[in-house]
């Protein structure tokens, strides 16, 4: 004779009732220790270094440096040195020595603390 129970649902309950009562809890585990997890870097400092040297600001000749300032000074008669360095790429003591023969700085009110060019340079 065998003893086999009814597969009904009361039975289905009662059997996942038992199966989760016997899995142990789940505790939590203090750490004595702080666990350091890494995440992977493509772009390391070093490499950012190196990147900034190569792309960095290159060095133009005078002549080019005044083509690109007197391209700029076409579309607007006053910029800020910012604004000038930012459009040429170089920097201010390459701009302010160029900007001594080609321009006037300003002090008026005004245009205040912004460069035009020299009346000779002008064409408009």
């Amino acid at each position: 004779m065998q003893c086999l129970p009814v597969y009904n649902t009361q039975y289905l309950k009662m059997k996942e009732h038992y199966l989760r009562s016997a899995k142990p809890p789940r505790r939590v585990k203090p750490l004595n220790h702080i666990v350091k997890n890494y995440k992977p870097v493509s772009s390391h400092a070093h490499n950012k270094d190196d990147c900034k040297r190569k792309d960095g600001p290159k060095m133009l000749s005078k002549d080019n440096i005044m083509d690109l300032l007197f391209h700029a000074f076409e579309k607007h008669q006053y910029y800020t040195l910012k604004d000038l360095q930012f459009i040429t790429k170089q920097s201010v003591f390459v701009l302010k020595a160029i900007l001594k023969d080609i321009g006037d700085y300003n002090k008026d009110p005004a245009h205040k603390k912004m460069w035009e060019l020299k009346e000779e340079y002008r064409h408009y």
